[in-house]
C-alpha cells in the first residue's frame, strides 16, 4: 500500500555461532541481530554488523505466501494471500517477528520494508541467500530514494480494535484497497468505513466477497 523509502531495513535474527559468519557473508548478509548473551562472542567477527535483540514480546507474523488450497474443491474458491499489512497499519510503532524458513524469508523482508515496519526475520540456511539478495536490493532503494511521502488513500477506516475490524482491514489489504486508519470520518477522503454503521453492517463483514 505504501512504500516507505526512508524506512529501516528488516533484520535477520540469527541463532548460529560466530563460526557461521562465512556462511552469512557468502549469502550477502551484512547485519544480524543476536540474543544478548551471544553478542560478545560475535564482536570479534569482521564484515558483519551485530547488535542485540530479542523476538520475545514481538508480534509473531504469518509468513507471506499464497495458499492455493489445492486439497479443497469448490467452483468459487480462489487462492488466499497470507499478508500482514493490516497488522502494520494497526500498530505502526510495533515490533514484529517472522519465522520464515526458505525462500519466503525474502518476501517477509519486502513486506516489512514496504510498510516501514520494525521486524526481525528468523530463517534457515536455505533462506539466507534469498534474504541477503532482497536486503541488498532494499538497501539500494533506501539509499537512493526520495524521502517518504504520505500514504495514498481513497478511503478511511475507523478501527475500533476489534477482531472483526482487523479481519476487515486484512481483506482490504488483500484486495489492494488503498485506505488509512482514521479516528473519525475524514471529509478529505472519498469514503469512510465504520463497521456497525448503517452503511457497513457488522454482519456484512463476515462475507469476504463484499469487502
Amino acid at each position: 500500500m505504501l512504500l516507505l523509502l526512508a524506512a529501516a531495513l528488516p533484520a535477520l535474527f540469527w541463532e548460529g555461532a560466530p563460526d557461521t559468519a562465512a556462511t552469512l557473508r557468502e549469502a550477502g548478509i551484512r547485519e544480524i541481530v543476536v540474543a544478548a548473551p551471544r553478542l560478545d562472542a560475535w564482536k570479534s567477527v569482521t564484515g558483519i554488523s551485530v547488535k542485540a535483540g530479542d523476538p520475545q514480546g514481538a508480534v509473531k507474523l504469518l509468513t507471506p505466501t499464497v495458499n492455493y488450497r489445492i486439497d479443497q474443491a469448490s467452483a468459487s474458491r480462489s487462492p488466499w494471500l497470507d499478508s500482514n499489512g493490516w497488522r502494520f497499519l494497526r500498530n505502526p510503532q510495533g515490533h514484529f517477528y517472522y519465522d520464515a524458513p526458505g525462500k519466503p524469508a525474502a518476501l517477509a523482508a519486502a513486506e516489512a520494508f514496504s510498510y516501514g515496519a520494525d521486524a526481525l526475520i528468523r530463517t534457515d540456511a536455505e533462506g539466507l541467500k534469498p534474504l541477503g539478495q532482497m536486503l541488498d536490493f532494499l538497501r539500494g532503494i533506501s539509499t537512493n530514494a526520495m524521502p517518504a511521502m504520505p500514504a495514498v488513500a481513497d478511503a478511511g477506516f475507523i478501527d475500533d480494535g476489534s477482531p472483526a475490524a482487523g479481519e476487515a482491514m486484512n481483506l482490504m489489504v488483500r484486495n489492494n484497497l488503498l485506505f488509512r486508519i482514521v479516528p473519525a470520518a475524514d471529509p478529505k477522503l472519498k469514503l469512510n468505513v465504520r463497521l456497525g454503521s448503517k452503511e457497513y453492517p457488522l454482519e456484512a463483514a463476515k462475507n469476504p466477497t463484499v469487502v
